[in-house]
Formats: C-alpha cells, sequence, structure tokens
C-alpha cells in the first residue's frame, strides 16, 4: 500500500496525472479514483491487485506491474485488464531479488506453504526465461502452439550467451570457501578485493578467491550471480540470513564436471543533448536492505551527507540522490567521478555537482 502512494507522488511530479487505490483508502477516495479513471480525467493507477477485478473499462492500453506476482494465475488474470476492447496492448514486468525474498516469506509463513511457493518458483521462472513468454502462458494454462509470438521481449531480443564456466567457478568457489555463510553483498565484496568491514571481520581477506574478480565491474556481478540464481547453481537460504546455499549443478560446475553458458550483458546507450554517446548502466538489482546485501554503516554516512548538501541548499534530500541511488552506491562503491556517474539515476548535471564530495566519503570507507 505503501509502494502505490510513493511510485504515485513520483509520477506526478513527472507532470503524469495518477491517482491511487488500496484498501486502506477511505471509501470515499477510492469511488472517487476509480471513477476518475473510468472517465480519463487521470492517465494512471497506482494500485494493490484490489483494484481493477470488475472495473467497467475497456481501454485501458498497459499494465505495468512494479514487483513480481505471486503466481503465474494472479499474473495472468491482472494483465488481462488491459485490451478489453480487442485492440493492441501491453503489459510490463519488473522484478528482482529483493521480490523474490518477500514473496518467499508470504509463502513460506502461509497455510498451503509447499504449493505457494511451487507457484512462485513457476512464476520467477517466466520471469526469467529466454524462450517466447506466450508460448509459456499457454503451455501453463494446457495450450500449445508452434509459433512463438514474435512480440515479447525475449523474441525481439533473443540473448547472446557465451561459456561463462570460469566466472560461474569463481563465485562459487569464494561461497565454499566462506562454508556457504555469507550472502550477495559480501561475496561480491569478497569477488571484488573490497576490505569491508564485513569481509575483514571474518578474515575473508585471507582466501584465495579475494580479488580473483577484481576484472568484473560490480554491477556486472549482480547481473551474473541473479543469472546463476536462476540456472539453479545455488539458492538463497532464506531462513539463515540470506546466505548463499550451493546446490548440485553447482557442484558439477565447481568441480569441472559441466561447463556454465551465461548471457552476455547489454549495456545500452543513450545519445545526450549534443549528439555524444553516454552509457546508462542497467541493473537487475540485489536485495536491498537484506541482511549483509550492502553496507548499512556506507548507507548511513552517504545519508548525512547528502542531507547536508541539501540543507546547504535548501532542498528536500531526494532531490540531490534517491535512496535507490545511495542503495546503488552502497553495492558498487565508485571511487572516480566517472564511476559515480555510470551509476543509473546519476545524471552529468549530478555527477559534476556532487560527485567529489561522495566519491571522497566512499573513498574513506572502503580505506
Amino acid at each position: 500500500r505503501n509502494k502505490t502512494e510513493t511510485v504515485a507522488q513520483m509520477l506526478q511530479k513527472q507532470g503524469i496525472r495518477c491517482g491511487v487505490y488500496h484498501a486502506g483508502l477511505p471509501t470515499q477516495q477510492r469511488e472517487e479514483t476509480q471513477d476518475d479513471f473510468i472517465n480519463d480525467r487521470i492517465q494512471v493507477v497506482c494500485a494493490t491487485i484490489a483494484f481493477g477485478m470488475g472495473i467497467d473499462k475497456s481501454n485501458v492500453r498497459w499494465v505495468i506491474h512494479y514487483n513480481l506476482p505471486k503466481s503465474i494465475e494472479s499474473f495472468y488474470q491482472e494483465i488481462g485488464r488491459a485490451g478489453r476492447d480487442g485492440l493492441p496492448s501491453d503489459t510490463v514486468l519488473f522484478y528482482s531479488l529483493g521480490d523474490l525474498i518477500l514473496l518467499t516469506k508470504f509463502a513460506t509463513e502461509s497455510n498451503q506453504q509447499n504449493i505457494n511457493i511451487e507457484k512462485l518458483q513457476r512464476m520467477q521462472q517466466y520471469a526469467e526465461a529466454d524462450i517466447c513468454r506466450r508460448r509459456i502462458l499457454l503451455s501453463y494454462f494446457g495450450e500449445t502452439t508452434t509459433e512463438d509470438c514474435g512480440n515479447c521481449d525475449v523474441c525481439k531480443n533473443p540473448p547472446q550467451r557465451f561459456d561463462g564456466t570460469v566466472i560461474v567457478q569463481k563465485a562459487l568457489s569464494a561461497i565454499a570457501r566462506t562454508e556457504q555463510q555469507i550472502s550477495t553483498g559480501v561475496l561480491i565484496d569478497i569477488l571484488r578485493g573490497n576490505y569491508s568491514a564485513e569481509v575483514t571481520g571474518k578474515g575473508y581477506q585471507e582466501l584465495k578467491t579475494f580479488g580473483v574478480g577484481r576484472d568484473i565491474p560490480p554491477r556486472d556481478w549482480q547481473d551474473y550471480l541473479l543469472q546463476m540464481l536462476q540456472l539453479g547453481y545455488f539458492e538463497i537460504a532464506y531462513n539463515e540470513n540470506n546466505h548463499l546455499k550451493i546446490t548440485s549443478s553447482g557442484s558439477d560446475i565447481l568441480f569441472g564436471r559441466a561447463q556454465a553458458t551465461l548471457a552476455v550483458i547489454q549495456h545500452e546507450e543513450a545519445v545526450t543533448r549534443k549528439g555524444k554517446k553516454k552509457k546508462v548502466v542497467i541493473t537487475k538489482e540485489l536485495p536491498f536492505g537484506a541482511t549483509g546485501g550492502e553496507s548499512q554503516d556506507l548507507f548511513e554516512a552517504l545519508r548525512g551527507l547528502r542531507k547536508r548538501l541539501a540543507d546547504q541548499e535548501a532542498l528536500p534530500a531526494y532531490i540531490v540522490l534517491s535512496d535507490k541511488v545511495l542503495h546503488l552506491l552502497c553495492i558498487s562503491r565508485p571511487t572516480t567521478i566517472e564511476e559515480f556517474g555510470e551509476i543509473s539515476g546519476i545524471g552529468e548535471h549530478k555527477k559534476k555537482k556532487y560527485g567529489k564530495d561522495f566519491v571522497n566519503l566512499i573513498r574513506q570507507f572502503v580505506e
């Protein structure tokens, strides 16, 4: 419910006519939002799944999931609210490991634990698949087709792949040498050779795998680890502070009994007003706020610096940098202004204006 309100505020600041709908709002406000949406007085509704099941609006063109649904059944029902007039409509699904952690917690605490976990796993497999998504949906509900849809993201952008065995072995070796007692954030610190408090506190800087992945940027390690999770090479023990556990498939890779194929990471490029290409980092996020996912001390230090800068300019803190950007800084830990500018959400203006202050703070923390 809170997320619907924060997303709506974000869209409203961008000039989008947007309403909010969730079961915690007064009845009158919910009815006004629904009536405004039906009559096109607002363009967008940010809502929980309580909204729209029987809404009499046929010309919905988009359904955007801001979080991963709990099952394919839920997803299929929710996207069906678009295009009821028979005209083309689209759906976009955003998801992260943070979604999986939260939904797994809900599933394990439910009365039908095994069924709900299995349904969530099928939803995860759908979101992470590299075959036509329409074929997956049809197959799930007992229908078959011999042709790809040609319209989904997989059909339009089939991924390139490469032999990633060595990359996977480096990560799995670090997990094994720590006796499978680390989370994703600490694993990246070990691979990158970062002397973080979590690393030095456990003596992980003495491991043979410490720093073996310095040649791979932190954001790329995030992507590769997500792929490794998808491929079943390790799993997250949600009941053990999100520690990583190597699976039997992962053991086969680690000990050279099998090879691992990974997808090539795509870093898109955007064109600035002056016509120069500017790197835009596309990241699949690790679970922010999860135990070990990042350094809480660094995050608080960055928040303090952000507040001081904001107070100097009489601005709200989020105008300087958003919390999401601070989380990305905690994980990536850029030590140059150029690296700072590559973080998703930091433009050229903010790089020049704030880069020096934030980079200096991060350097002090790393040292």
